[in-house]
């Protein structure tokens, strides 16, 4: 009899958990839906503007990479609206591991993290100074700033990775 009672009770409380699962999937769903389709209309809304941003990043010279991705960025003074709003934009519109390019500023004069890297009009962040010596070099030299390829991944604790395609030394 206690056998049958617990087995009932289990399966209840299988119930329960299949049936918050689907809940849970479905307002997912229905979250990324509505995402989505607020994306779209961001998208429409702002269309002149990305053009003209677009036009601009494609504009710059191109650093070439070596498909590794092994570029560290400091995100700890990023944007974190923006990081977070990259990230979800990646997560739900693209495939994963899916490339975006970046801008690299030289700001002249800054002490530490003197190349900034922007995406979408945001500081996503910058250089580490101890790594940062080989871009300074090749950007004063070009006396501009350039685009170049990057990957961002959400951390499960929290915060993010990112990470620049940067063949070196640095060619265009």
């Amino acid at each position: 009899m206690a056998r049958k009672f617990g087995n009932q009770l289990l399966a209840l409380f299988g119930s329960f958990a299949a049936a918050a699962w689907k809940a849970n999937r479905d307002k997912r769903a229905a979250l990324e839906d509505n995402y989505r389709r607020e994306v779209r209309k961001a998208t429409a809304q702002h269309a002149e503007e990305q053009s003209e941003y677009d036009a601009y990043v494609t504009s710059l010279p191109k650093l070439k990479g070596n498909g590794r991705f092994d570029q560290e960025v400091d995100t700890t003074y990023g944007d974190m609206f923006a990081l977070d709003a990259y990230s979800t934009y990646l997560e739900l519109m693209h495939e994963p591991g899916q490339h975006f390019t970046v801008v690299l500023e030289y700001q002249v004069g800054e002490a530490e993290g003197s190349v900034r890297v922007d995406g979408g009009q945001a500081t996503l962040g910058h250089i580490p100074f101890e790594d940062e010596e080989y871009l300074v070099e090749f950007l004063e030299e070009l006396s501009g700033d350039v685009a170049c390829d990057a990957k961002l991944t959400k951390l499960l604790h929290g915060g993010y990775d990112l990470y620049l395609d940067i063949l070196r030394p640095p060619q265009i």
